[in-house]
């Protein structure tokens, strides 16, 4: 095609339940002093946060990684109740964002646009123009967005097959599985940290 694999992006959307992980087995690891019996509870396997992962193509001239834009990620309700220091503490190339729903949106498909996307590519591709592979989410597909993607950050939108994002998306199963899975395990080794650290008697309950 016309555009060099390192001017191609694709996002897409990630659900995340209030617990993360498969559920097909009990015990996590083979070498541990703790059961840990892993089953959510009534409500936890629904949708709390959306992850929004975007993915560049290709490798610079000596074969290395080129930058990657950001994470971005929307919670649950409005944000308002969060103090600043809570909001100093996220990590830079992680941007927060607040829907009641946690979905993306078209209000909140622009404001990651202006406030993620398009700096972005004014930054890593300047000089060139990009292509920007999406599923037919609402929010990706109204003129406003397209129209702004074009002229503030010179990047095209594709739309891909109806239908057939599972076999089209590289995010579904590549970048955005293996995100899960990070959280997943960060989730399951903090949890036996703060069980041991409560049965040690550092922590009280």
């Amino acid at each position: 095609g016309p555009f060099l694999f390192k001017h191609r992006l694709n996002v897409d959307q990630v659900p995340l339940p209030f617990v993360v992980g498969d559920y097909d087995h009990t015990i996590d690891d083979k070498v541990t002093k703790d059961v840990w019996v892993r089953q959510p509870g009534s409500g936890l396997e629904k949708r709390q946060a959306t992850l929004q992962i975007c993915i560049r193509a290709g490798v610079d001239a000596q074969g290395n990684n080129l930058p990657q834009p950001p994470i971005a990620i929307w919670f649950r309700g409005t944000g308002k109740r969060i103090s600043e220091t809570e909001k100093a503490a996220y990590h830079p190339d992680v941007h927060v964002y607040w829907q009641k729903c946690a979905w993306v949106d078209r209000p909140s498909s622009l404001e990651w646009q202006n406030g993620m996307l398009i700096p972005w590519l004014k930054e890593h591709i300047p000089n060139d123009e990009a292509v920007i592979f999406a599923d037919n989410l609402d929010g990706q597909i109204q003129a406003a967005y397209l129209e702004n993607q074009k002229e503030k950050g010179n990047a095209i939108g594709w739309s891909l097959l109806k239908g057939g994002t599972h076999w089209s998306q590289p995010v579904d199963q590549g970048a955005g599985r293996e995100v899960k899975r990070d959280i997943d395990y960060a989730s399951r080794t903090n949890g036996l940290k703060t069980l041991r650290t409560l049965r040690s008697g550092r922590m009280q309950s």
